[in-house]
């Protein structure tokens, strides 16, 4: 299993104060994880389980993911998954 993600400090934001120790996190530009290959799709439970716990303790507040476009890589996301409708419209 796969997530990359970028993590940013709150700190950096303009509304936040210099002390902010909290983070969010994103998925890298274009379409990102979680990927999985091979893994059946039981094996997203711990991993999530695990993933929540180390964003908690690194005080990640917020994250957003663009995934696959391709089924068979994703592994079962835990959480609200919003499909695009505009995806390759051009207003001219």
């Amino acid at each position: 299993m796969l997530y990359p993600l970028v993590l940013r400090p709150l700190a950096a934001e303009p509304w936040a104060g210099p002390d902010e120790a909290g983070w969010d996190a994103t998925t890298p530009y274009g379409y990102g994880g979680p990927f999985a290959w091979g893994a059946p799709p039981p094996a997203a439970e711990p991993f999530w389980a695990a993933a929540e716990g180390w964003l908690r303790e690194g005080r990640v507040v917020c994250t957003f993911a663009r995934l696959s476009l391709f089924p068979a890589e994703l592994l079962a996301f835990r959480g609200e998954v919003a499909e695009s409708e505009t995806v390759g419209e051009v207003e001219s």
